[in-house]
């Protein structure tokens, strides 16, 4: 149900933030989600702020256990060329994940876009890190404000 569900979108670079500083501002925001009745969770397991988002959403799935994650993935070999240590814990994260969307299933220039528009179309809510005006995130920010999703850029509160 879209009204239910929150999407994230994010760059994998984080600019100098703290995994730790980061991990408590997703905490906050996704309970805060969680208090005003979400209870699906969008990501689309990119490196970066996707895999940090996901992982906060198990760890308090620990203790709301009626929260999901859906991953929405783009192709079914997005992890291949990541290096070893990420692509074991993306394959924890999915392995944990309460459903996963394989959109394609190879690689092709338009799939992270088609991803990002997927999520987009299925949310009410957009937790992004957003921290320039360009690239897929400023796009999929920019997609999701013109389907009238509510969006909080944790960038702008670090």
């Amino acid at each position: 149900m879209r009204e239910k569900t929150c999407m994230f979108t994010g760059h994998r670079d984080l600019g100098g933030v703290t995994p730790s500083c980061l991990r408590r501002r997703l905490e906050a925001e996704i309970t805060a989600r969680i208090g005003e009745g979400t209870d699906t969770f969008l990501a689309g397991g990119a490196l970066g702020f996707d895999l940090e988002a996901s992982l906060t959403v198990l760890r308090l799935r620990d203790t709301a256990s009626h929260i999901r994650l859906i991953l929405a993935l783009p192709c079914e070999n997005q992890h291949k060329y990541w290096p070893k240590e990420q692509q074991d814990l993306f394959c924890r994260i999915r392995s944990r994940a309460d459903e996963i969307h394989v959109l394609q299933p190879r690689y092709d220039p338009g799939c992270m876009m088609r991803r990002n528009r997927y999520m987009a179309d299925r949310a009410a809510f957009c937790i992004a890190f957003l921290n320039k005006p360009s690239g897929g995130t400023f796009y999929t920010v920019m997609y999701a404000l013109k389907r009238g999703l509510r969006v909080v850029n944790l960038a702008q509160t670090l």
